[in-house]
Parts: C-alpha cells; structure tokens; sequence
C-alpha cells in the first residue's frame, strides 16, 4: 500500500479517537484520579529507559540516530512522569503530534518512516481507546509516552538539521554547522505552554523558498493521486500535447487556440532551462516525461537542503545557482538583480558553501595556475619568446617583494625551466584578453572560489555553462559592481564603474558593507511570480542524495 492511502485509510480512526480524548477529558471534570496509575506508568517508563536496549522492550530507535540519550535527559529531568497524558486520559497534544506526524509529508519527509513510529502510535491509541485491559495497563502508557516523546524529537530532529548525516552533507554542501538545539528543553517548553503544534511548526526553516516548496509538493500530491500524466512521443497529436500541459497547469482547459498552445509550450521549455522555441524536440520530450514521482523526489531532495540552510538569513545577500546558471541579487526575499553565470567543468565543479564578500578589484591581474604554466605557457614561450609581450604576461621572481622583482624574459633559460618547481610568479595584466576579464569580487573562502567579469562572452549565449575550473564567470559584472558600491555610505566616493574600468588601473576597492555569498544547488524552486522552476541534476548532486536517504 503507498505511503499516501496508507495514511489515509490509517487515520480514519483518529477523528473518532480525538473526539474520545476531549470527550474523555471532559468527563471526569473535577474528579480526582488515584495518582497510583501515573506513578506506575512512571515506574514503567523509568524502567524502559533503564534497560540496556530500550528498543526490544518500547520500539525506541537505539542506533547512532537514535534519541535514546535525549530521552534519557527528558525523562530525568521529569523524574520519569508521563507527560503524554494524566491518569488514564490521553492529551490532547499527543493527538496533535500524532497529526504533525501524518503531515510530515509535506515537509517532504516519510510520515511512515520507522523512526517516527506512527504506525505503532496508532495501533497504542487505537488499543487504549478499544481495549478496557489496555487503559488499565501502565506499561501501554509508558510505551505510549516514550514513543511519544522519541517520535517528536526524531521528527524535530529532522526538521531542523535535516536527514542527511554531517560528515555526509559537508561532502557535498561545505555549510558552517547549525546552532546546536536543545530538543530536550524545547519539547518540555512546549508541553508546559501546550504549544506543541506550534512547535513542530517552528521548526521547519521559515524561508519563504522552502515555504512555496511546501506548496508546490501538495500541488504535485494531487497530482499523483490522480495519476498524473502518460508519456507522450514526437508522434503525438497537438491535442495530446495540450494536455499534458493542462495538467501541470501550463494551459488552462479554456485555452485552445494554437498562440496560446506555443506560448505554454515556451513556457514550459523557459521553466525546465531549455530553449524556449515553442518546438517539440528531443530536450522538451524528454523535460515532458519526467515522471510525477520524479518531480516529486526532486522538491523533496530540494527541501532537504533546505533544511541545511542557515536558521535565518540575511535581508541582503548574493545567491549563486550552479545547476540554473545564474547569480542572483535578493533583497528583503525579492530578486533585485538576476543573471547568467558560467559555472564549473563536471571535473571541476563549483564547490557549495557560504562566504562573505568583502572587496572587489577592478582591472584585476591574473596569476597564471601552476598547470597552466607547465602545459600552455612554457610549451608557447619555446616556440616563441613573444607569445609573453602579445598576452600581457609579466614574469616576477617568486617572494614577498615579487612586484618590484620583474625579471626580463630573456634572461631565463626556458629550455632547462621547471614549471613544477619555477622560481617565477607568471602574471597577467589587465586588458581585454585577461581571462578574469575586467573585475572579480572576493569572498575569501578555502576553495579560492570567486566571482569575475569574463572576455568571452559569447559562452553565456549556452543554455548549459558548465565551463570554467570552478569559479563564477558573470554576464554583468559592471550591475552588480555598480549595486555593491552604491550601497556603501561614505565609503567610497567614486561610484563610476565604468570610468574605472577605462582608466585599466588596478584598483582593489573594499566593501565596508559586506554582503553573504551563498553557492547553491538548487534543481527546483519557486520564482517571484510563483512559476515552479525545475533544472537538470548537473554534478548528479541529487542522485546521490537520493541514495544517502534510501529514497531511490
């Protein structure tokens, strides 16, 4: 049975169940309970938790994901009260979890995964509600209660640092660390406040790009659950087309005019990052029979990495995606500023991490790479010393002073030279030939990453750029100079980019107010107007992702 009508068919039980709690509750209104039952079920959970393998006896995850240890500091602190229920009346927060639970699915999670216990949750109230000798047995509120408690702190867990294990998230995506959260004193927080819900709630990340993924998961449910959409093939009719894209919403049912089929057609190629002609080809086919179950992974694997973000984000920040090729500019969660970026080779890929821009250099030099001096430059300079004065390359004596160290070209022996061991810096200067072209923006980092200005434009006429050796070539280097010098108070008084640039003075400018760079690799998002946007897997990120999480 899928995950989907097994909660369904499952949870027909819990309107009733619920409506016994309250009822149940609201029965025994002013009637005092023996407090002997709660100081059982005390003993009972005491008892559990003591055991070496509190999972043989209460179904408590015991692995290295496990809160076992957490519980253990929980139900300390509570000297092992029961903190699900009173006396033999369930609360009504337990009902709520139990639904957090079920609704985890749009959190992009397994409401079913073993970790959660829903299954044995229900089948415990389910038995509590039906079965007299269960209401009357403390060692079914304890487990109740333990299961309970590990479920909220597994689903807490999740939601807040993702599924992901560390050691593998920091493979992929290089992110500083979250702040650590106490679920221990959060839940007894929320249980105190009968805040629970809210709880869960607050600890899913509150960006608006994980909130309209929220969205467009429940959408694409519906979609599932009415079997979304068949195959279609270059032979297909036009009207077959239209449909398949009335039902992922590119065409409503009233459009039919054969302007309105092309411009949805377009639409469609625009938001799967392909080119946008309004023609039928093998890209578009391809883009058309990925499956409902596929879309619906990718925004899963999306929310995930959601989920490693930081807690909140910066008003103002600069927001690099490898797989759309793009660099954007946001400011108070709107794009102020959007453009094409070329990003790293498949042997080269553009590492994932965050780092905080600090100064920009205008006509930048270029240090020629190690590599690049053993396979190009010395091989040319062989053949011809004045392959160095046509590139504006200059050769510096290696050191601290290497600026005031030039050496003439002509002195070196180049045919006894070791580019693996060179004394020399080989630099390039400024100009149209410089291949950082005529600005770079730092944001020191370890993976010497950084964004630049590039002479050849025309790469950025691809709809795939997946060219350089890792860092992030940009189409309009002179906007985003231009936005980053004009929010700088007092602090730089010639704003003139382009004045700059023609004056080919190396000028190295720093940012009083610095701004956050994110890498990001995202395969699925929501634009500003609210059109889902999907991209191809380029490095193969989310496959593997998909593995690490059993999900494929």
């Amino acid at each position: 049975m899928g995950i989907r009508k097994k909660i369904r068919v499952t949870f027909l039980f819990l309107f009733s169940f619920s409506i016994y709690v309250w009822a149940d509750v609201s029965s025994v209104s002013g009637v005092e309970f023996q407090s002997s039952f709660s100081s059982s079920v005390a003993v009972e959970i005491c008892h559990a938790l003591e055991n070496a393998n509190p999972s043989s006896q209460t179904g408590v995850q015991s692995d290295m994901t496990s809160t076992s240890e957490v519980l253990r500091l929980f139900y300390k602190r509570s000297q092992c009260s029961p903190v699900w229920s009173h006396e033999q009346s369930i609360d009504a927060d337990a009902i709520l979890l139990v639904y957090a639970l079920r609704d985890s699915q749009y959190e992009g999670l397994n409401s079913y995964d073993p970790r959660y216990h829903l299954e044995s949750l229900i089948v415990l109230l389910n038995s509590i509600q039906s079965d007299v000798a269960a209401k009357n047995n403390p060692k079914v509120f304890a487990q109740l209660d333990i299961l309970l408690s590990d479920a909220y702190f597994m689903l807490g867990k999740d939601l807040y640092y993702g599924l992901t294990p560390r050691n593998m998230v920091t493979d992929q995506w290089k992110r500083d660390p979250k702040k650590s959260l106490n679920l221990a004193l959060y839940l007894e927080n929320a249980l105190e406040n009968n805040t629970v819900d809210e709880s869960i709630k607050e600890l899913s990340p509150s960006a608006s790009g994980y909130k309209a993924l929220q969205n467009l998961l429940m959408k694409y449910y519906k979609l599932q659950e009415t079997g979304g959409w068949k195959e279609v093939a270059s032979s297909d009719t036009p009207e077959e087309i239209k449909e398949r894209l009335r039902i992922e919403w590119y065409l409503s049912p009233d459009e039919n005019s054969e302007e309105e089929y092309i411009d949805a057609l377009k639409n469609f190629q625009k938001h799967h990052g392909i080119k946008s002609d309004g023609v039928i080809g093998i890209e578009t086919l391809s883009k058309m029979n990925i499956s409902v179950e596929e879309k619906i992974l990718s925004i899963r694997l999306n929310m995930e990495r959601w989920r490693w973000m930081p807690s909140e984000m910066e008003n103002s920040y600069i927001s690099v995606d490898i797989p759309d090729f793009s660099l954007r500019v946001v400011e108070n969660n709107e794009t102020l500023l959007q453009m094409k970026a070329v990003v790293g080779k498949d042997e080269r890929p553009t590492p994932i991490f965050n780092a905080m821009m600090s100064y920009i250099v205008i006509n930048p030099y270029w240090n020629v790479p190690p590599t690049i001096v053993r396979e190009d430059l010395v091989p040319a300079v062989r053949k011809s010393i004045d392959y160095l004065k046509k590139n504006n390359i200059r050769i510096f004596k290696n050191g601290n002073n290497a600026e005031k160290n030039e050496i003439d070209p002509s002195s070196v022996d180049w045919k006894r030279i070791n580019a693996n061991a060179s004394p020399y810096v080989f630099r390039q200067d400024s100009g149209e030939k410089n291949p950082l072209g005529r600005i770079k923006f730092i944001f020191p980092n370890p993976y010497d990453v950084y964004i630049h200005d590039t002479p050849h434009k025309h790469l950025f006429e691809r709809k795939e750029r997946n060219f350089s050796s890792g860092c992030i070539r940009i189409e309009e280097p002179v906007k985003l100079a231009t936005y980053l010098l004009n929010r700088e108070v007092n602090a730089f008084e010639d704003r003139n980019v382009s004045a700059l640039i023609a004056a080919n003075k190396n000028k190295t400018i720093p940012l009083a107010k610095k701004i956050k760079v994110y890498i990001n690799y995202w395969t699925v998002w929501v634009d500003d107007e609210g059109n889902a946007e999907f991209r191809g897997d380029l490095y193969g990120y989310d496959g593997a992702l998909a593995e690490i999480l059993g999900w494929r």
